[in-house]
């Protein structure tokens, strides 16, 4: 028995790790309303960091918001792949929390039908799958962070909108 690859088999950590991206990824589906299946998840590029633009508040914290993010694929057999991002929000160097942006059909995700107000994947059979406009679906994942983090690390960071604190507390 070689020992090596049966404790690096131990501490792979795969199925924790696919059942939490997993949990983030039905909570978004059902907060978003769109549905698909997620037979067929796979990563689809490599993981890039995308700066937002903000910056934290001085002292220890004056390092730049970013984030790290990976597009997959995910749907059924006989569904077209509907596009998601697994994401880690970065504050410098120190990692924050993970989350997942799912973009709508306005934002590039081309493969979603609406039927009774929820978002569904096309059959395959229905569309060209493999198309997919990436520079829109990047974009729209960069305009969601920055609102997120506004949202979420409000009192952590600068911004220079000075309507921004006002249109957070109408929200």
């Amino acid at each position: 028995m070689n020992w090596y690859k049966s404790a690096k088999h131990d501490f792979d950590f795969g199925k924790e790790r696919k059942t939490l991206w997993n949990k983030m990824l039905n909570e978004e589906m059902d907060r978003r309303d769109i549905h698909f299946d997620l037979e067929n998840d796979d990563s689809v590029g490599d993981i890039k960091r995308i700066g937002l633009g903000i910056t934290g508040r001085g002292g220890l914290d004056d390092k730049e918001y970013a984030v790290f993010a990976c597009m997959y694929t995910a749907g059924g057999d006989w569904e077209n792949p509907i596009v998601y991002f697994r994401c880690e929000l970065a504050i410098g160097t120190r990692r924050d929390h993970k989350f997942i942006f799912i973009p709508s059909y306005e934002e590039g995700n081309e493969n979603l039908f609406e039927e009774d107000g929820k978002w569904h994947a096309q059959d395959s059979n229905s569309a060209d799958w493999s198309k997919r406009d990436e520079p829109r679906l990047w974009k729209a994942l960069k305009e969601y962070a920055i609102e997120v983090t506004k949202r979420d690390k409000a009192d952590e960071i600068e911004y220079d909108d000075p309507t921004f604190m006002r249109n957070l507390a109408d929200r």
